[in-house]
């Protein structure tokens, strides 16, 4: 199985969890990867599986989705921003970000709502991993968005405050993706099978 960090971090525990109690006499490795890498890494059968955030779009490969999650703005308890039930994009704009130095689509699409609304996006420190930015934040070093996933537990403990931003509706899908031409081992069937079973009401595409 390839995954990046978020996938690795909040997405994978439970559902290798669970595997293990059904299968455990099935060995599993997980890969850390680099996104862009991971299509080609199934193609070429050195993944039976692999964790997107976009379609890879290969005719070899089938692409399923499996969790829908979204882009929030957290900051750290005593920032100015932290009592508003809602901020527009344009106050942002004199904020410092720190953000995920990996390019994803979801990044793009952050860079083009702030060049839509002619605000900078003021990026002070780049970071090569999610709980970094995490703990970045809540040290006051700046403001971030993240995928609510990865920050729901310091928002539900106070540690970040997530602050409405009008007009951003940015979501970041989850995909695994495997060879479609090819017979899965039975051990990879039941991976499948699970991951199948534990998909939200609606993440119901294929392709």
């Amino acid at each position: 199985i390839g995954a990046n960090e978020s996938t690795s971090f909040y997405v994978l525990p439970s559902l290798l969890l669970e595997y293990r109690k059904r299968h455990p006499q099935i060995k599993i490795e997980v890969f850390r990867n680099i996104s862009e890498k991971i299509p080609l890494e199934v193609v070429e059968r050195n993944l039976d599986f692999g964790f997107l955030s976009y379609d890879p779009m290969n005719p070899a490969l089938q692409s399923l989705e499996v969790h829908r999650d979204e882009l929030v703005l957290v900051v750290p308890p005593k920032h100015r921003l932290a009592g508003r039930k809602q901020v527009m994009v344009k106050e942002l704009g004199e904020e410092q970000f720190v953000a995920h130095n990996v390019k994803t689509p979801s990044r793009a699409r952050i860079f083009e709502l702030f060049a839509q609304n002619h605000t900078p996006l003021n990026i002070c420190i780049e970071l090569s991993t999610l709980e970094t930015i995490k703990d970045f934040v809540m040290r006051d070093a700046g403001i971030a968005i993240l995928p609510r996933l990865v920050v729901q537990d310091e928002v539900e403990s106070g540690k970040l405050i997530e602050v409405p931003v009008k007009g951003m509706k940015i979501e970041k899908v989850l995909r695994l993706i495997y060879r479609r031409e090819s017979s899965l081992s039975h051990a990879a069937k039941s991976f499948l099978d699970l991951v199948k079973g534990g998909r939200s009401e609606d993440s119901s595409d294929e392709s």
